[in-house]
């Protein structure tokens, strides 16, 4: 164990916005310039280098917008109408059918629009008979048409430089004709956790001893927001070992995250390591769970340090990991948006100090869209099996101590 003494930390706390933009900061120096083309299938998670303009209009012909007859809406000036069907135009390649005076085409949706005809009517205001359709309610003239580059047009923006490609994404970028896109290289990022009381999963646990469960949180946490994740077991409170395996991981990994040690204890191994380096910073943030907090470059490798105890370092990577990793690849829109939701439940929260509080966002008795803790006991940084059950995380600023139920709070989604 290291022989460094205790450390008596009177840095005064920084303000969670102060400190995130010391992150993103750091990000920038290294952010990933490489780029590279991929087929669009194999694009998703991926972050864009170019932007997709369109090369075709969308919908690049008139076509229904509903199941039902093609016609004149001159023909509809009065009601009801009897109209001779003269064909039938599918979903599809246009047949050779128009419509002319007193005539209408049977036509399904997506199916392009006759020669002739202005305006759909919906088949459920319609009846056939005798090879006629009969129209009993007016319709608006150009109803249930939809025309060339209603949606956007040859030429326009689809998706801007920076964007994250999710599968709505990918279907824009599909629609207009997008079949290869220029990706930012794909990040690659070092997981590791720090003490000498962490076990791995299956182990046997002595006295003191606890299962290690926060590389696995972060390296899940690191694939689901777009990076390619080397995973180290807990490394003990050791200077000397923490170095070489950093060591390691710095010479194939973008970044590195770390857990554990970044407190002022004698045995805080990343802080009594960084510490002494010449771009190292460590914090007290305005945050519950998740004070202490820092950031080093190894080796020409920046590296972000978090609280051991789960639920603060799952709340430091909601609030600062994630952050990094987007300003890391260039994305837009690096903020996480949030939503105002009334409280299902009461609870204290810490003077002085932003709460995120993990949680559920559903339906209560009366029916009201309210948020509430998944835990009793709060935003403990120890609860990590309730943790597993939330979904959104409720954010309650530092000058409230107490949230009442059925007050508006702050939620933001868990990604």
């Amino acid at each position: 164990m290291s022989d460094a003494p205790e450390r008596r930390d009177r840095q005064p706390k920084i303000k969670i916005a102060e400190y995130l933009q010391q992150v993103r900061s750091l990000a920038e120096r290294f952010a990933i310039q490489e780029r590279e083309e991929v087929e669009l299938a194999a694009a998703r998670g991926r972050v864009l280098a170019q932007a997709i303009t369109a090369g075709v209009d969308i919908p690049g012909f008139a076509n229904s917008a509903m199941d039902g007859y093609a016609v004149r809406a001159a023909d509809l000036e009065e009601v009801p109408a009897r109209l001779r069907i003269v064909g039938e135009q599918p979903a599809g390649p246009a047949r050779d059918v128009a419509v002319g005076a007193g005539e209408a085409v049977r036509i399904m949706t997506g199916a392009p629009l006759p020669a002739g005809a202005d305006t759909v009517v919906q088949s459920e205001l319609t009846e056939e008979d005798d090879g006629q359709v009969v129209i009993g309610e007016a319709v608006r003239p150009g109803a249930n048409v939809r025309h060339p580059g209603e949606d956007v047009s040859s030429g326009e923006t689809v998706l801007v430089q920076g964007t994250r490609l999710a599968g709505r994404q990918l279907s824009a970028a599909a629609a207009v004709g997008t079949s290869r896109v220029q990706v930012v290289r794909q990040p690659v990022l070092g997981v590791l956790s720090t003490g000498d009381e962490l076990v791995p999963p299956g182990g046997v646990l002595a006295p003191g001893q606890i299962y290690e469960s926060n590389s696995y949180l972060l390296a899940g946490l690191a694939e689901e927001s777009g990076a390619r994740v080397i995973r180290r077991h807990a490394v003990a409170d050791r200077p000397e070992e923490l170095a070489v395996v950093l060591d390691e991981l710095t010479s194939q990994c973008d970044a590195v995250l770390l857990s554990g040690g970044v407190s002022v204890g004698r045995f805080d191994v990343v802080r009594n390591l960084l510490d002494g380096e010449a771009e190292s910073t460590f914090h007290r943030v305005s945050l519950q769970p998740g004070k202490p907090q820092g950031y080093a470059v190894w080796k020409g490798t920046p590296l972000l340090a978090f609280p051991g105890n789960p639920v603060g370092a799952f709340i430091s990577f909601h609030v600062f990991g994630r952050p990094f990793i987007r300003t890391l690849t260039g994305q837009v829109n690096p903020q996480t948006p949030r939503r105002q939701i009334r409280a299902g439940a009461s609870w204290k929260s810490p003077q002085g100090r932003s709460q995120y509080v993990p949680g559920r966002v559903r339906l209560n008795a009366a029916g009201q869209v309210v948020f509430e803790p998944t835990s009793a006991h709060g935003s403990g940084s120890h609860l990590v099996a309730t943790l597993a059950q939330a979904s959104a995380l409720c954010v309650i600023p530092a000058d409230v101590e107490f949230v009442q139920a059925g007050q508006l709070v702050d939620v933001e989604d868990i990604l």
